[in-house]
């Protein structure tokens, strides 16, 4: 750049996304865990000035959204990598105690799921740029009644057959 060559780096954050040159999610899900469990003690200190229920609305809005910020991208992560974060929910949910609260929280991987959804929806709608609308392969068309596509979902999309080259 200018002359100068930059240094290689193992990593690349980007917008708060930490991604490594072989994509895995380790590094920046352990970086949000951190400052999820950060902010989760600060309410595990201050537990004895709140009740249940005021203690799970700052969750809500401080806590879990670091854990979600940005989950399209990384949601592919290994179970094992993605665990890290369910245990910080667990924590939260032992400090708010109270089942008739935490009994409605939604687990993190259905949250990521519904949100990888809804975003993906809104690409296969095209509201989104024109050309992040053109990486949406096209719907599914079935020439044939076979099970599989009287059972397809009418947002079913059509995949190519990936081919390895040697």
């Amino acid at each position: 750049m200018d002359g100068n060559s930059l240094p290689r780096s193992s990593s690349l954050s980007l917008l708060g996304v930490n991604a490594s040159t072989n994509f895995s999610w380790h590094k920046h899900v352990v970086g949000l865990a951190k400052i999820a469990a950060q902010r989760l003690g600060f309410l595990f200190r201050a537990k004895r000035y709140f009740t249940s229920a005021q203690l799970l609305t700052p969750y809500k809005a401080q806590v879990r959204p670091v854990m979600e910020y940005c989950s399209h991208t990384w949601s592919s992560a290994p179970k094992h990598t993605l665990a890290i974060l369910d245990s910080i929910q667990r924590r939260a949910v032992r400090l708010v105690d109270d089942p008739a609260l935490t009994g409605s929280l939604q687990s993190l991987s259905h949250r990521r799921r519904v949100d990888d959804l809804s975003l993906f929806y809104r690409y296969f709608h095209g509201q989104c740029s024109d050309q992040r609308a053109e990486l949406i392969p096209p719907r599914a068309r079935f020439g044939r009644s076979t099970r599989q596509a009287v059972s397809a979902h009418r947002y079913t999309v059509r995949l190519e057959i990936p081919r390895t080259s040697v």
